[in-house]
C-alpha cells in the first residue's frame, strides 16, 4: 500500500518521492524531507510552497493512519471490500458517519472547491455543484479524459479514471493545478479499492453478486425469503456442446434473472447454482417468473459449428421463508436429496435434517456396538452357473433391524464417520474370504484410494487371514471424483494389479460413463449398471447398450458383470450377450455369512 502511494505522489508531483519507516530512513544527501507522524518519513526533491507541504502532510498523515488501522486486514478481501463500502462505496454508510467524506477531502474545502464524486455512473457525495452543472460536465467528458475550464470568475475541473469521476468547482479564482494532479491520483487509488472489492463481490462471467457477497448480506435479511436454483442437467449441457457454450448458458440467464426479477438481490453462489434474496410477498411471483424463465427456450449461438443451438434447462428449486445460518448447507441438502423440482425448508428438508440426526446416533451406536455387518451375494459365471465371486455389501444391524448404505453411507462421509466404517468392512470382508474359500469383492470410495495408508493396510490384513491376494477384489464407485482424481486411480489400480488384488469398476453407464475411461484404466472386470440391465427384456436400445459395452470390453479383454438380473426374462437376455458373470435378485440376495455357511 505504501509504494503504492509513493507511486502515485510520484506521479502527481512529477518528482521522485519516497514514503518510508523510521526504521528503514537514512538521511539523504542532497534530498528534503520531513516527518509524516512518528512512524515514517517523506522524502523529495523539488522545492514545493509550504502550502503544498502542508497538503502533502496532511493527506500522508490521512492515508498512513488508514494504513496503519488496516495493515493486516487489507490482506484480505473481506476487509479490503467493507474498507470500500465504509469509506467510498455506500452513501447510507457515508452519512452515518457524517464528516468521513469530508476529511477524506478536506483540502478542497479549504480551498473552497465545490465537488461531486460520481461512482459508476452513481452519484456518492456533492455539496453544492447544481444538476445543469453536472449534467453539461458529463456530456463533456464522453468526448474528453479531462475538462478543465473557466466559469465565470470561478473555474472547473473534472477527470474520470475507470468507474470514478470527479467535478471540481471553485466559484472565485482559478484551480490549482496541483490540485487537479492530486485528483487524478485520487481516483487512481479509489478505483484500485473499487476494482478489489467488485472481484471480491460480483462474479466475473456473470455480472451477479458472488457467494461471499452473498454470505455478508445474509445477516442484514434475517426477516426476509430465500430462494435458491440449481441447473439440473447442467453438467449435460456442458458435455453435449463445450465449456464455452455453458458459460454462454449461465450469462444469458444471469440477464433473464435481472429481467425478470428486476432486483438487486440476485447471486451466483457457484458453477449452476444462484440465489435470490426477496419479501415473503414477492415469494410465490418470483417462483412463477422462474418456471417462466424455464420453459422459454435458449437460442445460443455456437462458433464452432456456426449454428444456432436451444438447450432446454431443468431448474431444481429450493425455498426458505425463513433465514438459517447455514443457509447454504441447507440448500446443499435440498438439491442432494430432495427429489421434487420445488421443495421447501419446512415441509421437505426439516424431515431430512431429523433423519440425518437420527442416523448420525444410528452410526456412532454401530460403531461403538460392532453392529457394522458385511452381507455376500453370489455373482455366478454365465457359463456353468457356477459362484464367481461374492460382493460384500455394508449393512448396519441394530436391535435386529437391518439398514442398507443408501440410508446412511452420505451422512457418514458428511460426519466424518466413513473411513471408520470401512476400516471395519475390509477387515470383516477379508476375514469372511478366509472361511467362505471364495473370492469377495468389496466396494471403495475415492476417500479410500486417497488414504495414504490404504495399500498398507490391505497388505497387513492379507497377511494377518492369510488370505492370497487373488482372494481379493475392490470395486471402484463411478463417479465424478474418479475423473477428478485420475492419476491418483490410475495409480493404484497398477498397484493392487501388481499385487494380483483384482479391480473392477462399478455402476459403469450410470451417468458418467463413457468408453475412454475403459481404456484409460487398467481394468479386469467392468460392471454394468443395473439402470441398463433391468430394462432389456422391454428396450431394445437398453439391450443393444448392454451388448456393445460387452464386447468393447472383451475386444479390451476385461470381463464383465451384469448388476440387477432380477427376473427370469432378463437372465435370458444376458445369456444372449457377451456379458461374463450375471448378479441380482433372480440369482442371489444379500445374506450374512452365517447363513451362506450353513447352506455350504
Amino acid at each position: 500500500m505504501i509504494a503504492l502511494l509513493s507511486q502515485m505522489l510520484s506521479e502527481t508531483l512529477e518528482d521522485e518521492v519516497e514514503i518510508v519507516s523510521k526504521k528503514e530512513f537514512a538521511y539523504p544527501k542532497e534530498r528534503k524531507f520531513f516527518a509524516i507522524d512518528s512512524e515514517y518519513v517523506f522524502i523529495y526533491n523539488k522545492h514545493l510552497m509550504p502550502k503544498k507541504l502542508h497538503i502533502i502532510k496532511t493527506l500522508l498523515a490521512q492515508f498512513i493512519r488508514l494504513y496503519q488501522q488496516n495493515e493486516d486486514e487489507l490482506k484480505k478481501l473481506k476487509i479490503i471490500h467493507k474498507e470500500v463500502d465504509n469509506i467510498l462505496h455506500s452513501n447510507e454508510l457515508f452519512f452515518e458517519k457524517k464528516g468521513d467524506i469530508a476529511s477524506f477531502f478536506s483540502f478542497l474545502h479549504k480551498e473552497d472547491i465545490q465537488f461531486v464524486l460520481i461512482e459508476n455512473g452513481k452519484v456518492l457525495f456533492n455539496n453544492g455543484i447544481d444538476t445543469f452543472t453536472i449534467e453539461t460536465t458529463l456530456k463533456k467528458l464522453k468526448k474528453a479524459a479531462i475538462v478543465s475550464l473557466p466559469i465565470g470568475e470561478g473555474a472547473l475541473f473534472a477527470t474520470n479514471k475507470g468507474f470514478y469521476t470527479i467535478i471540481l468547482l471553485k466559484k472565485r479564482g482559478s484551480i490549482d493545478p496541483f490540485i487537479k494532479k492530486l485528483m487524478n491520483s485520487r481516483l487512481l487509488w479509489i478505483n484500485a479499492l473499487y476494482e478489489a472489492r467488485v472481484s471480491y463481490e460480483v462474479d466475473r462471467l456473470t455480472g451477479l453478486y458472488t457467494r461471499s457477497k452473498f454470505l455478508t448480506d445474509l445477516p442484514m435479511h434475517k426477516k426476509r425469503s430465500f430462494i435458491f436454483i440449481n441447473i439440473k442437467n447442467f453438467k449435460v449441457i456442458n458435455q453435449l456442446y463445450n465449456d464455452a457454450i455453458g458459460d454462454r448458458v449461465l450469462q444469458e440467464l444471469a440477464e433473464r434473472f435481472r429481467q425478470g426479477f428486476g432486483h438487486e438481490h440476485i447471486y451466483r453462489i457457484y458453477g449452476d447454482r444462484f440465489a435470490i434474496i426477496c419479501e415473503e410477498k414477492e415469494l410465490q411471483n418470483f417462483i412463477d417468473i422462474l418456471w417462466g424463465i424455464e420453459t422459454k427456450a435458449f437460442l445460443i449461438y455456437n462458433d464452432e459449428t456456426k449454428e444456432y443451438i436451444e438447450p432446454q434447462l431443468k431448474f431444481g428449486v429450493f425455498v426458505s421463508r425463513e433465514y438459517h445460518d447455514e443457509m447454504l448447507e441447507l440448500a446443499n441438502i435440498a438439491f442432494k436429496q430432495c427429489q421434487k423440482a420445488l421443495c421447501y425448508y419446512k415441509d421437505d428438508i426439516k424431515p431430512m435434517l431429523q433423519e440425518e440426526i437420527e442416523y448420525t446416533y444410528l452410526l456412532t451406536r454401530a460403531l461403538d456396538e460392532d453392529g457394522i455387518e458385511p452381507y455376500f451375494q453370489k455373482v455366478i459365471d454365465k457359463k456353468n452357473g457356477t459362484v464367481h465371486y461374492y460382493e460384500v455389501l455394508m449393512r448396519i444391524v441394530i436391535d435386529e433391524k437391518v439398514y442398507p448404505p443408501v440410508k446412511f453411507l452420505d451422512i457418514a462421509k458428511k460426519k466424518g464417520l466413513y473411513k471408520k466404517l470401512s476400516t471395519v468392512m475390509i477387515e470383516k470382508a477379508i476375514a469372511a474370504a478366509k472361511k467362505l474359500q471364495q473370492r469377495v469383492s468389496i466396494n471403495i470410495d475415492i476417500f479410500d484410494i486417497l488414504e495414504k495408508d490404504f495399500m498398507a493396510n490391505i497388505q497387513k490384513l492379507l497377511q494377518k487371514y492369510q488370505i492370497a491376494s487373488h482372494m481379493l477384489q475392490f470395486e471402484i464407485l463411478e463417479t465424478e471424483d474418479i475423473y477428478q482424481y485420475s492419476s491418483e486411480v490410475k495409480a493404484f489400480i497398477s498397484t493392487m494389479r501388481s499385487l494380483g488384488i483384482g479391480v473392477a469398476l462399478d455402476d459403469f453407464g450410470k451417468g458418467y460413463s463413457n468408453f475412454a475411461i475403459i481404456k484409460d484404466f487398467d481394468l479386469d472386470l467392468l460392471k454394468i449398471d443395473m439402470s441398463i440391465v433391468r430394462h432389456i427384456g422391454k428396450s431394445e436400445e437398453s439391450f443393444l447398450i448392454l451388448k456393445s459395452i460387452a464386447e468393447f470390453a472383451s475386444l479390451l479383454h476385461i470381463e464383465t458383470t451384469a448388476e440387477g438380473v432380477g427376473s427370469e426374462e432378463i437372465y435370458q437376455k444376458v445369456l444372449q450377450t457377451p456379458i461374463n458373470y450375471l448378479q441380482g435378485f433372480f440369482i442371489d440376495k444379500p445374506k450374512p455369512l452365517e447363513e451362506i455357511l450353513i447352506q455350504q
